[in-house]
C-alpha cells in the first residue's frame, strides 16, 4: 500500500479501516489500499511493509475459515425425522391363515408369558409354533417330551473325560433368541419339569459349563399337550400331573379345532369348496360320534387334511384313509366300536 503524500483528502465521512476514526476532508495524513477499492486509513495507523511482513511470518499457521453458506429463499428447511422406538418383535406376527387363538397367543408372547396350548391332537399346535417363528424370523425348536428325558437334553453336558461342554439347541435359543415348543409336556418326568419351573420363574439358568445365562428377551417358550396336565384324563391316561408350581407359571389356552381354518385348507386340497364342505360335514359328524364313545380315536384336522390329499385324485377311498389315518392300527373292541361310525359316513367325497 503506497503512501499518498501532501495531497488533501477529497472525501468526507470516510473512516480509517485500521482505527475506525474519521479521516477528515482536506487531511494530508491519509492513504488507501490499492488491492481493495474504498478502503482508506491514516498513514500513522499503518505499519511499514517490512514490519508487517516480519509479524506475519511469526504468526502460527491457521486453518482457513470455514465457508459461510448463505441459504437462499428457495431452499426448504427439512427438520430431521424423529426416530421412533423399535416395535416389539411380536408385532411381526400376523393373524391371517392361522388358528383362531393366535391373537391371544400373540398378546401373551408380547407380555413375555408362557402359553400352554391344550386340546385334542391334530389341531395344529406344532404347526402354529413354526408359523410364529417364521413371522418373527427366529429359529424354531420343537422338543418332544417323554418320561425318559434327561436334564442334559436341555442344559447340555460336560464330558467326564475331556471336560468339554456340549451345548444344545435349547441353550442357543435361550441365549440368543428363538421359539421353543415343549410338545407333549405332560409326558415329561418330574425332574425335567422342575428344571423348567426354575427357568420360568427366574428367567435365568446355570448351565454345566458354570455360566449363569439370562433368558434372551426374544426367547419365547410355549407348551403343548393333549391334556391340561392334571394327570386324570381318561383319554390320555399316560399323561402325568405337571404339578401346581408348573401350572401357576403358564397361561392355559384351550386349543380347539378351528373349523373355519380347516375348511379353507380342505378347499385348497380338494380344489373345490363344494367338495371340501361336504367332506367337512362328515368329519364334524364323526367327531361328535367319537366323543360319545370316549375312545382314543380322533377325527382331527390332521386326519382330514391327509385324507383329502389322498382322496383328491381318487387314489384312495374314504375307508382306506380311515384305516390308515384314523384307526392307525387299532383293532379289537375299539375298532368294533368305531367301524359303525366310519361306515355311517362312508361316501364318495
Amino acid at each position: 500500500m503506497p503512501f499518498i503524500k501532501y495531497k488533501p483528502f477529497a472525501l468526507s465521512q470516510a473512516l480509517c479501516y485500521k482505527c475506525g476514526k474519521e479521516i477528515k476532508q482536506g487531511d494530508l495524513n491519509w492513504s488507501y489500499n490499492t488491492h481493495q477499492a474504498g478502503m482508506f486509513s491514516h498513514r500513522d495507523c499503518l505499519k511499514s511493509e517490512e514490519i508487517f511482513k516480519q509479524e506475519l511470518e511469526s504468526r502460527p499457521a491457521q486453518a482457513p475459515p470455514a465457508p459461510v453458506l448463505v441459504e437462499s429463499e428457495s431452499i426448504v428447511k427439512i427438520k430431521p425425522k424423529k426416530l421412533e422406538p423399535l416395535d416389539d418383535i411380536t408385532d411381526l406376527i400376523t393373524l391371517e391363515g392361522k388358528h383362531e387363538q393366535v391373537s391371544k397367543i400373540k398378546l401373551l408372547l408380547k407380555k413375555r408369558k408362557y402359553p400352554f396350548l391344550y386340546g385334542a391332537p391334530g389341531a395344529g399346535k406344532t404347526h402354529l409354533a413354526k408359523q410364529l417363528s417364521e413371522d418373527m424370523k427366529l429359529d424354531c425348536m420343537i422338543i418332544s417330551c417323554s418320561n425318559d428325558m434327561f436334564k442334559s437334553e436341555i442344559v447340555g453336558s460336560v464330558s467326564p473325560v475331556s471336560g468339554n461342554y456340549f451345548s444344545t439347541s435349547f441353550r442357543k435359543a435361550w441365549e440368543n433368541g428363538g421359539v421353543i415348543l415343549f410338545d407333549e409336556i405332560a409326558l415329561a418326568a418330574g425332574a425335567f419339569v422342575n428344571v423348567l419351573n426354575s427357568a420360568l420363574a427366574q428367567k435365568e439358568l446355570r448351565f454345566p459349563d458354570g455360566k449363569r445365562v439370562k433368558m434372551h428377551e426374544n426367547c419365547f417358550i410355549l407348551f403343548a399337550d393333549n391334556s391340561a396336565g392334571y394327570g386324570n384324563d381318561p383319554l390320555f391316561p399316560e399323561r402325568q400331573d405337571l404339578g401346581t408350581a408348573f401350572r401357576d407359571r403358564v397361561s392355559f389356552i384351550e386349543f380347539k379345532y378351528d373349523e373355519k381354518l380347516e375348511l379353507a385348507i380342505l378347499t385348497s386340497r380338494f380344489n373345490s369348496r363344494e367338495r371340501a364342505s361336504k367332506f367337512q360335514i362328515a368329519i364334524k359328524g364323526m367327531r361328535l360320534e367319537l366323543t360319545k364313545l370316549a375312545v382314543p380315536v380322533f377325527a382331527s384336522p390332521r386326519f382330514a387334511y391327509e385324507s383329502a390329499e389322498l382322496m383328491q385324485d381318487g387314489s384312495f377311498s374314504f375307508l382306506e384313509c380311515c384305516d390308515m389315518l384314523l384307526l392307525r392300527g387299532i383293532n379289537g373292541d375299539i375298532k368294533s366300536l368305531v367301524m359303525p361310525i366310519i361306515n355311517k359316513f362312508d361316501q364318495r367325497y
